[in-house]
């Protein structure tokens, strides 16, 4: 079997099946090309140890230990379901995969929120910021949503790996939705459009965000995921109990939310250096 059908293979049993995001779909792809190009989409029965070596000296030039970290645990579960198949390779023991690198999470304040919607004239943007804050959903599920999607505030929503969660948003959001959806005269299902009234697409809200952070002068860099971040951080340094923020989050493990209070920590000790009298 060739490495590529392996890889294929292996996003189809394992991935379609399991009801993960397209973007995670199409993140296997991109493991896929590139492993099929270094190996030169030879059988992977004859993929060596040396070679493992020289894919990971090879993935890892130019980029971020974690994202070295993930297309070797990527080529990691392809030999390990090949050889559940009966596919003669390379225990998957043998593939070496880097202790996962902590990174300082980003996220949006209230006060960034505020600066972002003054620096914009359009109920539209205006309702992207304020939603994507209020409701702390990833940027393709916002991007999916229909007008009829949101009922009274509340929202159910398909989330990663097709989990279903309840999703809301505050007066604001609401304000804003309402303003605009009132300017619009078309027909489409489709909640936010894009200038071509087509529905809006995730490159375009990362540009306009991108483009709002520079006009409002925020020295740090913001996309639409630091909402979702801000509002995490948000909701725990208000006191909400940390199972109820999972819950809201999405989050499969309560440990993955638990993270999120390192930025917590931050502002308390801003507070500590500010006012305590040394």
């Amino acid at each position: 079997m060739k490495i590529s059908e392996a890889y294929e293979l292996y996003r189809n049993d394992r991935i379609v099946m399991a009801g993960l995001s397209k973007s995670a779909y199409n993140r296997y792809g991109y493991h896929k090309n590139l492993a099929t190009v270094f190996f030169d989409n030879k059988n992977i029965s004859d993929i060596t140890l040396s070679d493992i070596r020289s894919y990971y000296e090879y993935v890892g030039r130019g980029r971020r230990v974690n994202t070295v970290r993930c297309y070797m645990n990527t080529l990691k579960q392809v030999f390990r379901y090949a050889r559940i198949l009966g596919i003669k390779c390379l225990p998957p023991e043998l593939i070496p995969v880097a202790k996962e690198e902590k990174v300082k999470t980003t996220y949006v304040t209230p006060d960034d929120v505020d600066r972002l919607i003054n620096a914009t004239q359009s109920s539209r943007n205006k309702f992207i910021l304020s939603f994507l804050f209020a409701s702390g959903m990833r940027i393709s599920e916002f991007v999916s949503l229909n007008r009829d999607s949101i009922q009274d505030g509340n929202i159910t929503i398909k989330g990663k790996g097709g989990k279903i969660r309840l999703c809301f948003i505050d007066d604001r959001a609401k304000k804003y939705m309402n303003e605009y959806l009132a300017t619009r005269e078309d027909r489409n299902a489709a909640l936010v459009l894009s200038r071509q009234n087509n529905r809006i697409s995730i490159s375009a809200v990362q540009l306009m965000i991108r483009q709002l952070n520079q006009r409002a002068g925020i020295q740090k860099r913001i996309t639409p995921h630091t909402f979702r971040h801000g509002f995490c951080t948000d909701l725990l340094k208000n006191g909400a109990p940390i199972q109820d923020v999972a819950r809201l989050m999405g989050h499969a493990h309560v440990n993955t939310t638990m993270a999120y209070y390192h930025n917590c920590n931050e502002e308390l000790k801003k507070v500590y250096l500010a006012n305590h009298t040394s």
